[in-house]
């Protein structure tokens, strides 16, 4: 396909803001795609971003732009990523500078909206060129209200991708008055209190030209009426006007590229050993290759399942001789228990009870199985990362969980990990067990490891199936 201009505008992207997996996620995507097109990307410009990163970003500029009448004065600057990547970070002190975090303050509505409202000024100025705006979650959800109400005259589409349809608003959505309230009877300018009571993401839906899920599975289970959210009828009304794409993973995360003890393939899996002895000895765990490492990689969240790891693990140490160690931040009220756990079965259990992204790689490289115990995941990233070093995902069938692991008792010549269908402690604490046997059986875990690894779960396809989207359009 001939190259574009494409414009991403996104409430965070790594390494600037990272707070959840999305952040990677468009991260990976506008790398790929800055290989044939020309790839813009408006984010905030946040006071926390890293001092190395803030030394290669240009001084900020001003300038006066008409508003309604008035005079709108926009201050960004600029961070040339590569020749045809550039990152514009709107400078506000009020809304972006004074803020020690990336989420988490009552006017939020009004710094997204005013994000989303500086973006499309930019390019109607001209200052910013592009074939297509690409807006994520609901953050940047009203961007698509803005270009109607607003921009009449700007003849640019919107491709909006749904990353979570729990996170919609300021509100809770579930509250049937402030759900019935947003009917599009109205829209507020960006500095208005108003704004939030609008459901970003439901008018994202309603106005946006395409709207893309990151798994099929997600969508089929979405437009079924699970997980929908409260969204099923706009949904089903915008139905012609759904896609979906599965997200991939960064080319550069794999045993061969990441910085972990020692690098290996499909085809020197071997070494994965040197690696399993490495962690062990650096979280003062027992030293042994024949047992298996067991992992949790993600967020500390009730969606993620961690009250039904936390009720399991117990379960699973008693009855083999398995390690286990988590990497993850989110709710601090998981921890006690699983400190509990952790000094309960000391030399086997380790709690890295924050994120890192930076250790992720050896954790993977280092464990043999990966627990998703997700309630609902829309795509599932951290599966996709196991398999590429060869950690077997133990997923919940739910969303893109599905789509990404192929199931052992599916498929046993093929299967890249296994899938328990009730998210329950009996199903959970089953599949596990069964894992553990079979890791004992090297042949045909090997085998496993060998599908696993050789998946394709690289952003090619992926980039490509939203260039298609782009040209619809």
């Amino acid at each position: 396909m001939l190259p574009m201009k494409i414009t991403h505008v996104v409430a965070e992207i790594y390494p600037l803001a990272a707070v959840g997996g999305y952040s990677k996620v468009v991260e990976a995507l506008t790398e790929k795609q800055s290989e044939e097109s020309t790839v813009n990307v408006i984010t905030p410009y946040y006071s926390t971003i890293p001092s190395a990163i803030k030394r290669r970003i240009s001084d900020i500029v001003s300038v006066s732009i008409k508003d309604n009448g008035e005079i709108m004065i926009i201050e960004y600057a600029i961070l040339k990523v590569s020749k045809n990547k550039t990152i514009f970070l709107i400078h506000n002190k009020d809304y972006y500078q004074y803020r020690t975090n990336v989420y988490g303050y009552t006017d939020d509505a009004n710094r997204w909206a005013y994000l989303s409202y500086s973006a499309l000024k930019l390019v109607e100025a001209g200052i910013i060129e592009t074939d297509i705006i690409h807006t994520h979650d609901w953050h940047t959800g009203i961007l698509q209200n803005f270009k109607d109400q607003y921009f009449p005259n700007l003849n640019i589409s919107i491709v909006f991708t749904i990353h979570n349809l729990k996170f919609q608003a300021m509100f809770d959505h579930r509250s049937s008055d402030l759900q019935n309230y947003d009917k599009y009877q109205g829209l507020y300018d960006y500095k208005s209190t108003q704004l939030q009571k609008l459901n970003f993401l439901k008018r994202a839906i309603k106005y946006a030209d395409r709207c893309v899920f990151v798994s099929k599975g997600y969508m089929d289970e979405v437009l079924s009426g699970i997980n929908d959210e409260l969204l099923l009828p706009i949904l089903t009304k915008q139905k012609k006007n759904l896609s979906y794409v599965l997200n991939g993973v960064d080319q550069a995360f794999n045993p061969l590229d990441c910085n972990i003890y020692s690098k290996y393939d499909k085809h020197t899996f071997v070494k994965k050993n040197q690696n399993k002895e490495f962690l062990q000895k650096k979280l003062k765990l027992i030293v042994s290759n024949q047992v298996a490492l067991i992992c949790f990689v993600g967020r500390l969240t009730e969606q993620k399942g961690i009250s039904l790891l936390i009720e399991i693990l117990p379960v699973i140490l008693r009855n083999s001789n398995a390690q286990f160690v988590l990497l993850g931040g989110g709710d601090s009220n998981y921890l006690p228990r699983l400190r509990e756990i952790e000094k309960e079965f000391k030399g086997r259990v380790y709690i890295y009870g924050k994120s890192d992204f930076d250790i992720a790689p050896q954790v993977f490289a280092s464990s043999d199985l990966c627990l998703v115990p997700s309630i609902f995941e829309p795509c599932g990233i951290v599966p996709m990362e196991a398999q590429i070093f060869g950690c077997e995902p133990i997923v919940h069938s739910t969303g893109g969980l599905k789509d990404t692991t192929i199931d052992y008792n599916l498929d046993k010549l093929k299967a890249t990990g296994f899938v328990f269908k009730n998210n329950d402690k009996d199903n959970f604490v089953f599949i596990i067990s069964q894992a553990l046997e079979l890791y004992q059986n090297k042949s045909e875990w090997q085998k496993i490891v060998t599908n696993a690894m050789s998946q394709d779960f690289s952003w090619d396809k992926s980039a490509l199936e939203y260039m298609k989207i782009y040209y619809l359009h």
